[in-house]
């Protein structure tokens, strides 16, 4: 995954989680931090190629261990899209295990079988929790 992409908006066929922080770091020579929010709608696709090993087929990653560069990386290694790209990883290394195969298709079949969040509109199905 590449930050151009991220903040283009590119839309994603192979998404099989959704992210929906900005990035944030720190810089070592001001001390100070920078974040810079999600684009357009707010959210973005993350990919299944960036979960799946280049040489090793049945072996998936996760949260920081996804795959990105340096920029889309401060995406991808916060708490909430570390549980959407684990549960993702999860669901892939299943289907990879029961059919030797990640399929796109049948990954997000069962994703969103599990209510996983998965593109902008699955937002406006989602119930509203009240609290107290």
């Amino acid at each position: 995954m590449t930050w151009l992409s991220v903040c283009e908006g590119r839309s994603r066929v192979d998404g099989v989680a959704l992210g929906a922080w900005g990035a944030e770091w720190q810089d070592r020579k001001s001390y100070g931090s920078s974040f810079i929010g999600p684009p357009g709608d707010g959210v973005y696709k993350i990919p299944l190629g960036c979960l799946i090993s280049r040489d090793t087929p049945n072996l998936f990653a996760a949260g920081r261990t996804a795959d990105g560069d340096q920029w889309a990386g401060a995406r991808l290694r916060v708490m909430g899209t570390a549980f959407a790209t684990g549960q993702a990883a999860g669901v892939a290394a299943a289907r990879f295990a029961d059919y030797g195969v990640a399929d796109t298709e049948g990954i997000r079949s069962i994703l969103r079988g599990q209510n996983a969040l998965i593109s902008a509109s699955d937002l406006l199905t989602m119930p509203i929790i009240s609290i107290g």
